[in-house]
């Protein structure tokens, strides 16, 4: 857990050189369904929700997140995005983002938390100056895990920045 821990801090403060301009903070909570791939026991979908913190800003973002499915995966983990081009539909705006995750999972049936890192994809949609709805779909694999393998699925969140 310790080197886990270090890894999310190491990430963290480095992107803090990227965010530094013009930055928006940001806390949110955020619904998951995924669909988990195991070693040697069957595959199950499982709902989830999170809570995140950020810091965005024009290009990049970057969110602590815990989260917590409903019957036996955690999840802690720092995701670094890059915005691209934002489009204006009417009033409304879409920031679509690719992104990476890095960060420590534990399943019920394996006491340990092990490494996890991840790639995702997904859009920001304002809702006013305030809020923004974001859905994005994830892919996490976590190899040094006896039981675990990977796992992707399907976010939906709500940010609120002040």
């Amino acid at each position: 857990m310790k080197k886990i821990t270090l890894l999310l801090l190491i990430t963290l403060l480095s992107t803090q050189t990227i965010v530094a301009k013009e930055k928006f903070t940001f806390i949110g909570v955020s619904v998951s369904q995924k669909n988990i791939e195991f070693k040697t026991l069957d595959d199950e979908k499982e709902a989830a929700v999170g809570l995140l913190f950020g810091m965005q800003n024009k290009g990049y973002r970057v969110t602590l997140k815990a989260e917590k499915d409903f019957t036996s995966l955690n999840e802690y983990s720092i995701q670094s995005d890059l915005l691209l081009n934002t489009v204006k539909v009417e009033k409304m705006l879409f920031k679509p983002y690719v992104g990476v995750s890095l960060g420590g999972i534990k399943h019920d049936k394996n006491d340990q938390y092990n490494s996890m890192y991840g790639l995702h994809f997904g859009a920001l949609i304002n809702i006013d100056d305030n809020f923004d709805v974001d859905l994005s779909y994830n892919m996490k694999d976590k190899r040094d895990s006896s039981t675990l393998r990977k796992y992707r699925g399907l976010t939906l969140a709500l940010h609120y920045y002040f």
